[in-house]
C-alpha cells in the first residue's frame, strides 16, 4: 500500500506543482476577464461531466476490489460497469451538444473534450486492482506535453480558446491512454444488458455524493459570475481555490489508494487490519491537513503577489477565509469515502453531502451578494466543516473517536508555532520567491520537530518505513 500511495501521491504532486508553473504565467498572459470567463463556463460543464460518470468512479474501484481475487470475476464486472458508463456518458454528450454547440459558444465546443474523456475513463479498474504506477506514469507524461503546449501556445487573452483545448484534450487523452495494455487486466466475456442494468442503483446511489459535491464546488463561481456580474470576482475565486485543492489533492491521495484495500479486508472479514489502515490513514491527512492548511494563510501575504501578480492579490483573502478546508475535507476523506463507501453504507455518505450542498446554496445565496469572493470562501469552509462532522457522527461505532482526535491539541499547537516563525520571516524579508522559500522550509521544520517532541510523528516508524522504500 505505501508503494501505491507513493505512485499516486507522486502523480498528485506533479499535478500540484505543474500548475505552479503555469499559473503565474497564465495569470498574467490571458488576465482576470478570460479566466473568469473560463472558470465560469467550466463550472457549468462540470455539471455535465458529473452525470456522464455518474458514480461508477467509487462504484467501480470498490466492485473491482471486492472481486480482484478472481480474474474471470475482474473481467465479467469491468466489462458490465463500463457499458453502463458508455450509455451514461454518450446521453450526456448529446445533451450538452443539443444545448451548447452553437455559433458564438466556441469555448463550450472545446470543453465537449472532458465529456469524451468520461467515455474513456477506465482508471477505476486500476485503482481497484491497485495498479497505481500506471495510472501516475501515463496521466503525468500527458500532463507535462499539455505544460510545453501552454507556454508554447498561449500568448494572449485571445488565446483562451487554445488554453481551453489544450487542458481538455490533456485529460481526455489522459483516459485515453489507460486501454494501451488493458488485456493484461482483463479478458473479453461477453455480457448482457441487464447484467449492467443491475449495477445501475448501486451506481447511482453512489452519484448522489459526487453531484452535491459538485454543487458546492462548482455552484459557488456559477453564483459569483450572476449574482455579483464580475468576472474578475469569479476568477479571483477560482484562481485560489485551484491553488488549495491542488495542494489538497495530496492529503486525498491516500483515499483512492486506502478504499479498494480497506474493501478487500472487510469484505474477506480482516476487519483489525481494515481498522488499523484507517487510523493511520486519518493520522497521515491530519498531520498533513493542519500543516496545508495553516500553511498556506501563514505564507499567502508574501507570496500570492509575485506569483499571481498584482492583479490576483484578492486570492490572499480566499486563503485566509478558505484554506483550512483542507482538513475537513481530509477527514471526511477518511470516514466517508475510505470506510462508508468501502463497507457499503454510501447511504450515510450521501446524506453528509446532501446536507452540505444545502447549505452550500442557502450560505451563498445569503453571502455572495454582499461580500462576493470573500463570501464564497467563508461558505465553502463552512459547508466542508458541516459535511466532515456529519461523516464522523455515521461513523462512531466503528472508530475509537476520543484516541483518533486526542492529538488534534498538538497539531494546533504545533500550526500557531509554524504560523508564528512563518509571519516573523514575512515581516523581515519581505514580498518574493525567496522569502516563501524560506517560510516554507522553516515553517515545516518548526512544524515537524514540534510534533515529533510530542510523539505525534513516531520517528521510529517514519525511519522504517523510510527503510522498506529504499529496499523497494
Amino acid at each position: 500500500m505505501i508503494k501505491n500511495y507513493l505512485y499516486n501521491a507522486s502523480y498528485q504532486i506533479l499535478l500540484l506543482l505543474l500548475p505552479f508553473i503555469t499559473v503565474p504565467y497564465v495569470t498574467r498572459v490571458l488576465g482576470d476577464d478570460a479566466l473568469g470567463t473560463f472558470a465560469f463556463s467550466i463550472s457549468i460543464t462540470q455539471y455535465f461531466v458529473l452525470f456522464s460518470a455518474l458514480g461508477v468512479q467509487m462504484y467501480g474501484s470498490r466492485a473491482i476490489a471486492q472481486a480482484r481475487d478472481s480474474r474471470e470475476s475482474v473481467s465479467k464486472t469491468f466489462l458490465e460497469i463500463y457499458k453502463l458508463q458508455l450509455l451514461s456518458s454518450a446521453l450526456t454528450f448529446t445533451v450538452f451538444a443539443l444545448l451548447f454547440f452553437r455559433e458564438g459558444n466556441a469555448i463550450y465546443f472545446a470543453q465537449s473534450l472532458y465529456l469524451i474523456g468520461i467515455m474513456f475513463d477506465i482508471t477505476w479498474l486500476y485503482v481497484g486492482v491497485e495498479d497505481f504506477k500506471k495510472i501516475a506514469i501515463r496521466n503525468g507524461v500527458i500532463k507535462l506535453v499539455s505544460v510545453i503546449g501552454i507556454f508554447t501556445l498561449v500568448k494572449s487573452p485571445d488565446d483562451l480558446l487554445l488554453y481551453t483545448i489544450i487542458l481538455s484534450l490533456s485529460v481526455a487523452a489522459g483516459q485515453m491512454v489507460m486501454f494501451w495494455g488493458i488485456k493484461k487486466q482483463v479478458d473479453y466475456i461477453p455480457t448482457k444488458w441487464p447484467d449492467s442494468f443491475k449495477h445501475l442503483l448501486p451506481v447511482l446511489v453512489l452519484f448522489v455524493p459526487p453531484l452535491s459535491i459538485g454543487i458546492y464546488t462548482f455552484l459557488d463561481k456559477f453564483f459569483l459570475g450572476t449574482l455579483t456580474d464580475s468576472l474578475s470576482d469569479v476568477a479571483i475565486y477560482d484562481t485560489g481555490q485551484k491553488v488549495i485543492r491542488m495542494v489538497l489533492a495530496v492529503v486525498s491521495a491516500l483515499s483512492i489508494v486506502v478504499m479498494p484495500r480497506v474493501a478487500n479486508q472487510l469484505a474477506t472479514n480482516d476487519t483489525t487490519s481494515a481498522r488499523r489502515n484507517l487510523e493511520k490513514s486519518f493520522q497521515f491527512v491530519s498531520i498533513i491537513g493542519f500543516a496545508f492548511g495553516f500553511g498556506l494563510i501563514a505564507i499567502a501575504k508574501e507570496f500570492v503577489p509575485w506569483f499571481f501578480g498584482e492583479e490576483f492579490t484578492g486570492v490572499i483573502d480566499v486563503f485566509y477565509y478558505s484554506a483550512l478546508l483542507i482538513i475537513p475535507v481530509g477527514i471526511s476523506n477518511v470516514f466517508g469515502f475510505q470506510y462508508l463507501v468501502a463497507v457499503g453504507q454510501q447511504k450515510k455518505y450521501a446524506i453528509s453531502t446532501i446536507a452540505a450542498a444545502v447549505a452550500s446554496i442557502s450560505l451563498n445565496l445569503l453571502l455572495i451578494p454582499y461580500y462576493g469572493y470573500i463570501g464564497a470562501s467563508i461558505t465553502i469552509l463552512l459547508v466542508e466543516t458541516i459535511g466532515a462532522l456529519l461523516l464522523v457522527y455515521f461513523s462512531r461505532d466503528f472508530f475509537d473517536l476520543r484516541k483518533m482526535f486526542k492529538p488534534y491539541g498538538w497539531l494546533l499547537t504545533a500550526s500557531f508555532l509554524m504560523v508564528l516563525v512563518v509571519r516573523v520571516i514575512g515581516a523581515w524579508l519581505g514580498v518574493g520567491i525567496t522569502t516563501t522559500f524560506v517560510q516554507v522550509i522553516l515553517g515545516a521544520v518548526v512544524y515537524l520537530v514540534f510534533l515529533t517532541l510530542v510523539h505525534v510523528i513516531d520517528y521510529k516508524e517514519v525511519q522504517a518505513i523510510v527503510k522498506r522504500i529504499i529496499k523497494r
